[in-house]
């Protein structure tokens, strides 16, 4: 399966291109970096939780307050739970045929085993989400580049893992020959080198700046 990774500056035109790809009659899958950066930081997440212990003290307003006041739903009993939610991992049954040991090894090590218990997920839900604006000033406007690298080291391997996930399981379906990735800072983050073609897409300083103002107001 071939890897094209996409890229370019801002405001070049990215998010067109790739519509142009994956609609018809390309149609082919996309692997949105700037999505799943999102995705990673979601409440509840590893990345979330590193994020709140390393800035969090620092940063008074770096969470948004949660509007979410549902009560929390019933847990199962023992006797309603499902065979998956009562197996542990190492308890799993190891597969017999090698087509089955694949399937096992990606299901184990590429794809979270089993969903979170519902108490889990209500709690995942009670947790309230990071104020993007507030960690975006507290990391560029410090002028520290130390606090960047830090939140860097906490998203990017995340976001690395999320993308290999995603990759694996689209490479396991063998229903397209090729895959989109969207990648703002390709060569910054070293991700060219898994690419089989790159596409960078390009637009005059004056185009981008039109764009720019036309999407943000504010600038």
């Amino acid at each position: 399966m071939l890897l094209i990774a996409l890229t370019g500056s801002l405001a070049t035109g990215k998010s067109t291109t790739a519509r142009i790809l994956t609609a018809p009659p390309h149609s082919l899958p996309l692997i949105d970096a700037d999505v799943i950066a999102r995705e990673v930081v979601e409440p509840g997440t590893r990345a979330y939780n590193a994020i709140v212990k390393t800035f969090g003290p620092t940063t008074p307003d770096l969470l948004l307050h949660s509007s979410s006041s549902s009560p929390p739903p019933p847990t199962l009993s023992s006797n309603n739970q499902s065979d998956e939610s009562k197996l542990e991992p190492e308890q799993q049954q190891e597969p017999e045929s090698p087509q089955n040991w694949w399937t096992w090894l990606l299901r184990r090590f590429l794809w979270p085993w089993r969903r979170p218990p519902n108490q889990q997920q209500h709690q995942q839900q009670q947790l309230r989400p990071l104020n993007r604006a507030a960690l975006g000033r507290r990391v560029f406007a410090s002028g520290s580049e130390k606090d960047l690298r830090k939140l860097n080291s906490i998203v990017h391997p995340a976001v690395r893992l999320a993308m290999l996930r995603r990759l694996a399981s689209l490479y396991w379906q063998g229903r397209h020959w090729a895959v989109v990735v969207d990648v703002p800072l390709l060569y910054e983050s070293g991700l060219d080198v898994f690419a089989g073609k790159v596409l960078c897409v390009a637009a005059s300083e004056g185009t981008q700046m039109r764009r720019l103002r036309g999407r943000n107001p504010e600038l």
